[in-house]
């Protein structure tokens, strides 16, 4: 992590020093950075890890950094390529399941423009998921922690993706991808999985989204098919309101060549006010529900069933420079915390992030 942050600082110190030799070449490099700290209360008072089916600020009582990652990017006309590199407890929890060497990618791509006179691409390599509404940098998130939603649906793809905008009000996109959400395929595994996605601005306040997903997580000797729809909303509420509306339902064969599926479905709501230049504030409800626990395991015969909610503050004293506390409670309709001894968990959590440069 050291190592990490001091390269981090020394890269962001070169940057316009970069930027101005690359400004010579034929092909400049944007070079930009992220970093983010916080610190959580969990009134469970776990030992350290705060819940297993979560994968963001999820250590407690200690300072810790979630996500920080260093970029590269080059942008042309016909051709395009990224890199980023990560560390923080987010890498360590969400890629846990990848081979040492690939955590530190949180992207790395590169993209080819199909056509001159239409917005056209071919991406292939590591990149972010088409599904949901949120992205993997808290600061831009409506609240500082992700929704139950977009911790249990893919937050990165590997593979290929095609992206067409027509116009400025729809854009298009097909995946072919090693899995759900694994850079390296699943042992045993040799069907790939397949997304589309449609963005649509339906008018100058409302925006409308459906995102797909279907393949198995499975070897192929045990392979259950999943099929995955992601909905959402975004409704822009006067001059400083937004209102996100989504509702995830996902269904899995119970065995392979089952006629039968297991289910489970999440919806969310999220508003967002903005109280001058530099306040905001946030309210979240949602329920996840999982009665055959095929996401979030438990010991219940009911699965995972929990409605959440949470209130979010906002300072930013800067665009780039954002710093949010958040208290959060889970309503479980089992015990599924404190050991089982409890329906109810709450948090507390404050947040400091910085981007630089794009």
């Amino acid at each position: 992590m050291l190592i990490f942050l001091t390269a981090l600082i020394a890269m962001i110190s070169k940057a316009p020093e970069l930027r101005a030799q690359d400004s010579r070449r034929a092909f400049p490099v944007s070079i930009s950075a992220y970093i983010e700290a916080y610190y959580a209360y969990d009134f469970d008072r776990p030992e350290q890890v705060r819940q297993d089916f979560l994968f963001n600020h999820n250590r407690h009582q200690s300072a810790q950094i979630n996500l920080a990652y260093i970029s590269a990017e080059v942008e042309q006309p016909l051709y395009r390529a990224k890199v980023s590199l990560q560390t923080g407890t987010y890498a360590m929890d969400n890629y846990a399941g990848e081979p040492v060497e690939l955590r530190p990618i949180l992207e790395a791509y590169a993209g080819l423009k199909l056509s001159q006179k239409r917005n056209f691409w071919l991406d292939v390599g590591v990149f972010e998921s088409h599904i949901g509404f949120e992205y993997v940098e808290s600061m831009k998130n409506p609240t500082l922690s992700r929704s139950l939603v977009a911790e249990h649906s893919p937050y990165f793809l590997a593979g290929g993706r095609m992206v067409y905008q027509p116009n400025e009000k729809l854009e298009l996109l097909t995946v072919i991808a090693n899995g759900w959400q694994r850079i390296q395929p699943l042992t045993g595994n040799s069907l790939p999985s397949f997304g589309t996605g449609i963005y649509y601005q339906a008018g100058p306040r409302l925006a409308l989204s459906w995102n797909t997903l279907a393949g198995t997580d499975d070897p192929d000797d045990i392979r259950r098919w999943r099929y995955y729809n992601n909905f959402y909303a975004e409704w822009q509420a006067g001059e400083k309101g937004l209102l996100i509306a989504g509702f995830d339902i996902g269904i899995q064969q119970a065995a392979r060549g089952s006629s039968s599926y297991e289910r489970w479905y999440v919806p969310t709501l999220i508003y967002r006010q903005v109280l001058d230049e530099k306040w905001s504030t946030s309210l979240r409800m949602e329920y996840f529900h999982d009665a055959r626990s095929v996401l979030i395991q438990t010991a219940y015969a009911d699965g995972f069933r929990t409605a959440g909610y949470s209130l979010n503050v906002d300072y930013r004293p800067a665009p780039n420079v954002a710093l949010r506390v958040e208290g959060r409670i889970f309503e479980g309709e089992d015990p599924y915390f404190r050991e089982g001894r409890s329906r109810q968990n709450a948090t507390l959590l404050a947040s400091l992030a910085i981007a630089l440069g794009r």
